[in-house]
């Protein structure tokens, strides 16, 4: 039955294409190994759109081809020893690609070494759940570093912020005390001018008397001079 099969590998493979993943789990994977022809040729065909998250950074809706090197190198790893779900796929590819009429002669040459539909159908679902669940873990360990890296963020940029609302505050109190300054020298002069003034009428009177006294010495000095032998 064509259509069952199809519908079967449609469903394994389509779920493996929009499966999202990180990369640390994948870095072990060599990404030279080779991934199933169709595959990337539906991959090479899938539009990506750009979209700008929340905090300004574009993000696709498909995931890089590299990355899905990755994956695909990573489900090879998988293979399990028999007939099962790979062989199928693998036999249709060297057939000249995955479709119905490859798929039912790849399965009608491999199921005299006994595989079945439900092999197919099991170890496909299978090898999804085995891949999805080995990077779960890694997944999970994405979002808490996202997350961790979230809260650091916050609380720098509320150190930040009390630092600057410290800085503005010692602004505000030096602006302050740079007003008070001003004024005063502005009216530094007012206020001591007159007490130097009166100081300088002081000098200049003490001056003026000492004169007066000096020259009535020298007037009394130059009268014995000449009057008195």
């Amino acid at each position: 039955m064509p259509d069952e099969k199809k519908t079967g590998f449609s469903g394994i493979f389509s779920g493996l294409k929009k499966m999202v993943f990180t990369e640390d789990y994948l870095d072990a994977v060599k990404p030279e190994e080779t991934k199933p022809a169709a595959a990337q040729q539906s991959f090479k065909n899938t539009p990506t759109s750009f979209t700008p998250n929340n905090s300004g950074i574009i993000t696709t809706n498909v995931a890089s081809e590299d990355m899905v090197q990755k994956i695909y190198s990573l489900l090879e790893s998988m293979n399990k020893p028999g007939i099962d779900f790979f062989e199928l796929w693998n036999a249709s590819e060297a057939m000249g690609g995955v479709n119905v009429t490859n798929l039912q002669n790849a399965f009608t040459t491999l199921k005299v070494l006994g595989l079945d539909k439900n092999t197919v159908l099991n170890t496909g679902e299978a090898y999804c759940a085995e891949l999805q669940s080995k990077l779960n873990t890694d997944i999970q360990k994405k979002r808490d570093e996202r997350e961790a890296m979230t809260v650091t963020l916050q609380n720098e940029k509320q150190q930040l912020q009390r630092e600057k609302q410290d800085l503005e505050n010692k602004i505000q109190l030096l602006s302050t005390q740079l007003t008070e300054a001003t004024t005063k020298l502005n009216h530094a002069d007012s206020k001591y001018a007159p007490q130097i003034q009166s100081i300088e009428g002081k000098i200049q009177s003490g001056v003026n008397a000492l004169n007066v006294v000096v020259a009535e010495i020298k007037g009394v000095l130059e009268t014995v001079k000449a009057n008195i032998n």
